[in-house]
């Protein structure tokens, strides 16, 4: 594939789905004695492709969306991810327990759990938007990744396809959720055009 993977791909199979996994892609690993007794053991997992792709592409343009896709679950294992998971921790739990704590000691009842629910409510937001900022980034960073394994032109080829290829459906909240967390395959091929 052109990609280390922990995985060994058990079966792949096709599915319908709008989004989900990675560049649309979804590897799902498999529990097996084998994982449960030795975590260093390579894990068993199935590959669900989209169906709306189903015959649409070649042999070379599946080996580099799957690559893609090997070269991003890496990446969201590696340490920058860890990084950002940690620090939305310390953001979220940073700003509530000096609040949980202050508001025990002054205020205490009613008051004090309304001011601590809504400094929980409002870090979390918080988190989330700064989050956003630092992942988007990060998911661009992995299509140059691909762009220096793969060729930028056969990468920007394949994102394309694609993109045009994407079914227009109904869009649920989670869609939209989606859409505002994920860049578009628009923004993909702008950012990987202009680096």
């Amino acid at each position: 594939m052109g990609a280390n993977s922990r995985f060994w791909y058990r079966q792949i199979a096709w599915g319908k789905f709008r989004h989900g996994g990675v560049d649309g892609l979804i590897s799902m690993p498999v529990m097996s004695r084998e994982m449960l007794l030795n975590p260093v053991a390579i894990l068993t997992a199935d590959l669900m492709l989209p169906e709306y792709l189903k015959g649409k592409l070649s042999i070379d343009e599946w080996r580099i969306l799957i690559g893609m896709h090997l070269l991003k679950l890496r990446g969201h294992e590696s340490g920058a991810m860890n990084r950002i998971m940690g620090e939305i921790f310390l953001i979220i739990f940073g700003s509530w327990i000096p609040i949980l704590v202050l508001s025990h000691v002054f205020l205490g009842g009613l008051i004090g759990q309304i001011l601590e629910f809504s400094t929980l409510g409002l870090a979390g937001l918080s988190a989330l938007f700064w989050a956003r900022r630092k992942i988007r980034p990060l998911e661009l960073q992995f299509d140059r990744q691909a762009a220096v394994k793969f060729g930028t032109e056969q990468v920007l080829r394949v994102l394309e396809k694609v993109q045009g290829m994407q079914p227009e459906l109904p869009r649920s909240i989670a869609d939209r959720v989606s859409d505002y967390w994920n860049p578009s395959y628009a923004e993909r091929i702008e950012k990987l055009k202009t680096s």
